[in-house]
């Protein structure tokens, strides 16, 4: 006997069945709203901030995106009186190094150094100047103009990027990566990562 068989007869698809749809029922209308009226063609409804929120109004009439503004002054959203620092990154390590939005600069992994611009110009001038630099130098050389991650703008800092993001630096020759900083808000505690970090260190005071 043959290992495949052909088959002997062509398969049959059963013929459609016509399935029964309930009968369309209009939706009870709010006595209160009544029938709202379809918009014409190429209307421009009124958006929901001309309404007045003391008011009981029925969205679904106006245009979606629209937003309350309450009187007074210009409303200004996640403003911060602290400035936002800007820093240069060197990855002194042999693989790529990713850091999220909110852990804290000073500690991450120790082989991202971070520079003012400053001292970012300083070590680019240093790699310019000296074309023969031995791999020894040039380690040093980056290493004596690096930040101090216990003190500012690295203590008590995070990335400025939006919450959830996070950013890969590469290992490379001179602290090219920028990125902006800002300060650490809530309550200033970072117990963070590593191993026996004391309260006073977690403690970034206001």
């Amino acid at each position: 006997m043959p290992y495949f068989q052909p088959l002997l007869t062509s398969p049959t698809m059963p013929p459609p069945r016509s399935i029964a749809r309930p009968p369309k029922q209009d939706l009870p209308q709010n006595p209160d709203i009544g029938t709202l009226p379809l918009p014409i063609p190429g209307q421009t409804l009124p958006m929901p901030s001309g309404l007045d929120p003391t008011q009981a109004d029925d969205f679904s009439a106006y245009a979606v995106g629209g937003v309350w503004f309450a009187p007074g002054d210009d409303h200004v959203l996640n403003e911060s009186p602290h400035p936002v620092v800007t820093l240069h990154v060197l990855n002194v390590g042999d693989r790529a190094i990713q850091i999220g939005s909110h852990i804290h600069l000073a500690d991450v992994n120790g082989k991202l150094w971070f520079y003012d611009t400053n001292r970012a110009k300083e070590f680019d001038d240093f790699l310019a100047n000296n074309p023969d630099h031995t791999p020894q130098e040039w380690l040093e050389a980056a290493e004596s103009l690096k930040l101090d991650p216990s003190q500012p703008p690295l203590r008590g800092y995070r990335l400025d990027i939006p919450a959830g993001y996070s950013v890969r630096f590469n290992p490379e020759h001179s602290p090219s990566d920028s990125i902006r900083a800002v300060r650490i808000g809530g309550n200033r505690r970072v117990p963070g990562l590593r191993k026996g970090k004391t309260a006073a260190e977690a403690d970034l005071g206001q």
